[in-house]
């Protein structure tokens, strides 16, 4: 939280990466990503881990039998479960995925970063807002009516 601090206070824009599905996640495991968001006010993006074919990684889930059988390319992206995680279900991961963008970016959370960024960021105020308006369109906040 200090570095995020310091970086902030040389106007420096935070942003934070989470993938979500490693081992040791628990549900609250993100509970406190959310948390540590809202106490740094840095922008958060949210990606599910992705074992990516030709890697390591992958092959070490594949020895391990914990890949999904079947899974394409074009599931390997930012939002989808192409593995079996050790405690979590593929649908537990992809519903907190769904909803750390949908907590993370509702009106009021973006209205508490815009404030900050009015005192950390005024020169840059106008990308750092257009930044979290766009993020907000990937999992708007609300569910669509």
């Amino acid at each position: 939280k200090e570095a995020v601090r310091i970086y902030q206070d040389h106007g420096v824009i935070v942003m934070g990466y989470f993938v979500l599905g490693l081992d040791g996640d628990t549900p609250e495991t993100y509970a406190r990503i959310l948390d540590f968001c809202d106490e740094t006010q840095i922008l958060p993006v949210f990606t599910v881990l992705a074992p990516t074919p030709g890697t390591d990684f992958y092959r070490e889930y594949a020895e391990a039998g914990r890949l999904l059988p079947g899974v394409g390319w074009d599931a390997y992206g930012s939002d989808e479960v192409v593995f079996v995680h050790p405690t979590l279900s593929r649908e537990e991961i992809r519903r907190t995925h769904t909803e750390l963008w949908r907590q993370a970016y509702t009106p009021e959370r973006i209205s508490g970063r815009v404030n900050h960024a009015l005192q950390h960021y005024r020169r840059d105020f106008y990308f750092h807002l257009q930044m979290q308006l766009n993020l907000a369109r990937v999992y708007p906040p609300y569910p669509p009516s």
